[in-house]
């Protein structure tokens, strides 16, 4: 049965190793064909159970809601990217929460940031084990260079018995890349057995599939609704509905079949700039980039 905790505490953020599933250089980078959109296989069932809201933020009101959302601020996440997270970037406006992205040096410590962006979490505050997870955003610009928004699902500490990473799993809903994977969501699971030790294999989901001769898409001109659905043995992952990517239990050879969470997560929402892409200069003239969000929203299944 999927249920809703709700907490008033701070958080400062989760972590993860710098490496991403895209990179090249990181490790089971395309050892596994990618599975293919098409008819629900293995434990994925084929029609979606009826939903009921279990909690939801339209950001209608003049300032971030500090009783679900924390604001990180001079927060760094991995030694290798690029922007460093400032509360200035973090803004309602309009019924949208904004997460900007811009050229703004900025020491913290003695290293030299160019860049500086936006990241807002729920952890200790809201989270769910099992449901549908969903965000209805529009992304920065896709041609400003290496940037990468983020919605995605970490084991709430105090639930999951502060579990690393990736033994508690992580749940990337949606990744976008700047001048590399632009024309498409990405959709990815990350899981383990041992600390630091990825057994995600395999390239990610990707919507839509420009590769096979679908025609690409512009996420920063449209709002669009990125979502999985996830129960005890599955996760789906959709935009717009449409259902394009699946990882259900061993769902591959050992060790790399899927290990589906089975604690409660909460949404990290972000904007990084990557390390590893095309270069380029230390101004990005695209910038300011605006990461722009209406809704979040969490659902759990009902029985009907």
């Amino acid at each position: 049965r999927a249920f809703l905790l709700v907490v008033l505490a701070l958080s400062a953020g989760a972590t993860t190793p710098p490496c991403d599933p895209l990179d090249p250089t990181c490790a089971h980078y395309a050892d596994a064909p990618p599975f293919l959109p098409g008819a629900s296989k293995g434990l994925c069932s084929a029609s979606s159970p009826k939903w009921a809201l279990s909690w939801q933020d339209d950001f209608s009101g003049s300032a971030l809601n500090l009783s679900a959302w924390t604001i990180a601020h001079n927060m760094t996440h991995g030694s290798q990217e690029l922007q460093l997270y400032l509360r200035d970037d973090v803004y309602v406006q309009g019924g949208n929460l904004v997460l900007r992205t811009r050229f703004n040096p900025t020491y913290y410590g003695t290293k030299l940031y160019n860049y500086t962006s936006g990241w807002v979490d729920t952890m200790e505050k809201v989270f769910q084990r099992y449901g549908r997870f969903e965000v209805r955003a529009r992304l920065p610009n896709p041609k400003s260079m290496r940037i990468w928004p983020a919605h995605w699902l970490m084991p709430d500490p105090a639930e999951s018995g502060h579990i690393c990473w990736p033994d508690g799993g992580e749940i990337d809903i949606l990744e976008s890349y700047g001048q590399m994977y632009n024309d498409s969501a990405c959709g990815t699971f990350h899981f383990g057995t041992a600390c630091g030790q990825d057994l995600r294999s395999g390239p990610n989901g990707r919507y839509p599939d420009v590769a096979g001769g679908a025609k690409p898409i512009d996420f920063s001109v449209d709002y669009h609704v990125f979502a999985i659905e996830w129960d005890k043995d599955c996760i789906k992952w959709f935009v717009d509905d449409h259902l394009y990517w699946e990882r259900w239990t061993d769902d591959q050879a050992a060790p790399h079949g899927a290990r589906i969470p089975q604690t409660p997560f909460y949404f990290i929402l972000n904007t990084a700039i990557s390390w590893w892409g095309p270069a380029f200069g230390p101004h990005d003239p695209l910038m300011p980039v605006y990461h722009i969000i209406d809704r979040v929203s969490i659902y759990h299944a009902v029985q009907e």
